[in-house]
């Protein structure tokens, strides 16, 4: 029979995963806009007044940025919360 301890820890871990991926699949989608977006759009002497949503271009660059680090961050903590079974596939990979 399984503690009630362990249970709860077993919930707190779903949880932790849940809103990894959530975060994961938000900034990415970020990211993604915005890079398409800044790749798209003329760079140069009066580029900065192109706007997406009221936000200049530097503002999007900024965005794209930030989101990418929180993205970077995120993964790790999904990593992190995920390292049996990632081991798990490795290891039969590996073999």
């Amino acid at each position: 029979m399984i503690s009630e301890d362990k249970v709860r820890n077993m919930n707190i871990v779903t949880r932790v995963r849940q809103i990894t991926v959530l975060i994961l699949l938000i900034t990415g989608a970020i990211v993604l806009i915005t890079g398409i977006f800044l790749e798209l759009f003329p760079e140069g002497p009066g580029s900065g007044r192109i706007t997406l949503l009221g936000l200049s271009k530097h503002s999007i660059s900024d965005l794209h940025t930030y989101s990418g680090f929180a993205a970077t961050g995120t993964l790790i903590v999904h990593l992190a919360a995920n390292i049996h079974a990632l081991s798990f596939y490795l290891k039969r990979i590996i073999k």
